[in-house]
C-alpha cells in the first residue's frame, strides 16, 4: 500500500462535497459560542460569508478564524480584510 496512490479530487464544482470548502453558518455560530462571542455572528456574516459553492454558503475559514481570535483577546476589535497582504509576487523574478 503506497500513501497516495488512489486519489479523487473535488472540486468546489462538485455539490456533494461543497459544504467542505470553508465554514457553513451553523459551524461559525457553534465557533462562535465556544469562545462566547456570538454577539458577533450578525458582524461576522457581514464581514466573511458570501461564498457560494452549489447551493451552500460557506465564509472564509481563514478569515473568521483570525476575527475569534482577534476578538477573543479584544471584545471591541473590529473585523478586517485578513487576506489583505498575505501574498506577494516579491519571490517572483524577471
Amino acid at each position: 500500500f503506497t500513501g497516495l496512490n488512489n486519489l479523487n479530487i473535488m472540486s468546489i464544482l462538485n455539490h456533494k462535497y461543497s459544504q467542505f470548502f470553508g465554514f457553513t453558518e451553523n459551524e461559525v455560530d457553534k465557533i462562535l459560542r465556544y469562545y462566547k462571542l456570538e454577539e458577533k455572528m450578525e458582524l461576522v456574516k457581514y464581514w466573511y460569508n458570501g461564498y457560494v459553492f452549489g447551493k451552500t454558503i460557506v465564509y472564509n475559514p481563514w478569515s473568521v478564524v483570525k476575527y475569534i481570535f482577534d476578538a477573543n483577546t479584544d471584545r471591541e476589535v473590529l473585523p478586517s480584510s485578513y487576506w489583505a497582504n498575505t501574498s506577494s509576487n516579491s519571490i517572483v523574478k524577471s
